[in-house]
């Protein structure tokens, strides 16, 4: 039963069995090209995305062990017709480990490495590493001081391929395919380019037909409201929409609907919309955040998946950016209620939840001092000392970092003096009111809006 409802999620599925003694058994299922229904058979080719800096690692492991490079040397050793440069324009000295785990300390720049479409394969590394293709939007750089802090880079792992084709004297793909598809005998494995996508696809036996960025896929299995009769949403007719729309009670408002699909490119034009019509304060509390609830409690249950939640969360962001505009432009203010700090515990590198709750704390009149994520406690106790604050916000999501954030709260009661101590926000998935207890913390949050009205009652405390 398991496998029918797994099997039933997808248009197509190839299952491989191995036995206790070796014996490989494949079973096809469904359909390959869910719009010429072809059948799935032994031989069909499913593309897989995302595994480039998997390979890049084998590849530079297998290197490393045949002596060609050392992965602690400096990954600028090894490169010829380009070199990793200091923001100084300095030669780099980050090594090549360091590029494997993402502490080069090289940035990417804001929106680059979204994803290539048909008809972009052929992009050469040289111009991505300079920044000039819209795939990368500035020339890679190191910004930061290797071995310093952790920063998810799609271009250090550009920088690493080429290190991967100057020492083998290949292009990428032809070195890939030597030194792990050739060895472990994988004749149907392969990078995509035009000439073998046409090939396969011509002789179907390629998985192809499927929707464009998933969006039939969402739509069939997220439990959410449609936000028309199509997938394209028209926002022609927005600020007709939003007038009819201005609280949950009558109907969801477009945005509202934005958020829970994850549309991000149409959430500017409908905050503009909805901003006519309504205020910012408003907007916040009748439209993102029932969608935000809504969007949580389906990740929560397995309705929505982590990319979803992304793009719900990206939807968000775009909205805060519209209204803050807006307040800048029109000369609204709100009242200055007091300061936050948030910060997400060193260790831990996800910070989507703790920005919501930043833009949230934000459109009700607090000045967050964002801090960022990996914060060492020391960091957080000398802003908190400096800027004067009385509430501090802490976010971690894995499980690993639950001792940084219990550790992170004890030096942060060990800095308080008699006259300045501090009341402590906790949140995150590793979290829950009864962990937040005993470790410290004066108040678990589930959401934005419950540590948004205590960081109220605090203040008021004070007052």
């Amino acid at each position: 039963m398991m496998l029918e409802q797994i099997i039933n999620r997808f248009p197509g599925v190839s299952c491989a069995y191995m036995d206790e003694s070796g014996k490989v058994t494949t079973e096809c299922y469904r359909v390959s090209d869910k719009e010429k229904n072809i059948k799935v058979v032994d031989n069909t080719i499913f593309p897989a995305c995302s595994m480039s800096k998997f390979v890049t690692a084998i590849c530079l492991m297998k290197l490393h062990e045949e002596n060609l490079i050392d992965i602690d040397s400096s990954v600028n050793r090894y490169l010829q017709q380009w070199k990793l440069l200091t923001t100084e324009g300095k030669e780099s000295n980050a090594t090549i480990r360091a590029l494997m785990c993402h502490t080069s300390g090289i940035l990417d720049g804001e929106d680059a490495f979204c994803g290539l479409r048909r008809g972009t394969l052929e992009i050469s590394l040289l111009d991505i590493l300079d920044g000039k293709t819209s795939y990368n939007n500035r020339p890679a750089r190191e910004e930061k001081t290797p071995g310093t802090v952790f920063e998810y880079s799609d271009a250090g792992y550009c920088v690493l391929q080429l290190l991967v084709q100057e020492v083998t004297n290949k292009n990428f793909e032809d070195a890939v395919q030597k030194i792990i598809f050739d060895k472990l005998h994988l004749q149907n494995t392969f990078f995509a380019s035009p000439e073998n996508l046409a090939y396969y696809e011509n002789n179907k036996t390629m998985a192809t037909g499927y929707d464009e960025n998933c969006l039939d896929y969402i739509k069939t299995y997220t439990d959410s409201v449609a936000p028309s009769q199509s997938q394209k949403i028209d926002t022609k007719n927005t600020d007709s929409q939003n007038q009819n729309n201005d609280s949950q009670e009558k109907a969801p408002s477009l945005l509202y609907q934005l958020i829970i699909k994850g549309y991000v490119d149409q959430a500017e034009k409908a905050a503009e919309a909805l901003l006519k019509t309504t205020k910012p304060v408003d907007i916040v509390e009748k439209h993102i955040v029932p969608a935000l609830d809504i969007v949580g409690k389906e990740y929560e249950g397995g309705k929505k998946f982590l990319p979803q939640l992304l793009l719900s969360a990206d939807t968000v962001a775009k909205a805060f950016t519209v209204i803050k505009k807006h307040l800048a432009e029109t000369g609204e203010t709100q009242e200055t209620k007091g300061k936050v700090i948030m910060a997400t515990v060193e260790g831990d590198i996800h910070d989507i939840g703790k920005n919501i709750v930043c833009a949230m704390l934000e459109n009700y009149g607090y000045e967050v001092i964002d801090l960022g994520k990996d914060v060492k406690p020391e960091t957080i106790i000398e802003t908190a000392k400096k800027e004067k604050v009385s509430v501090i916000g802490l976010s971690a999501l894995m499980t690993t970092t639950g001792l940084s954030m219990e550790n992170t709260i004890q030096k942060l009661r060990a800095a308080a003096t008699p006259d300045k101590k501090y009341k402590i926000i906790v949140g995150g998935a590793v979290l829950t009111e009864e962990h937040a207890a005993t470790i410290g913390a004066d108040k678990y949050a589930a959401d934005a809006m419950e540590a948004v009205r205590y960081a109220e009652r605090v203040e008021a405390e004070i007052k």
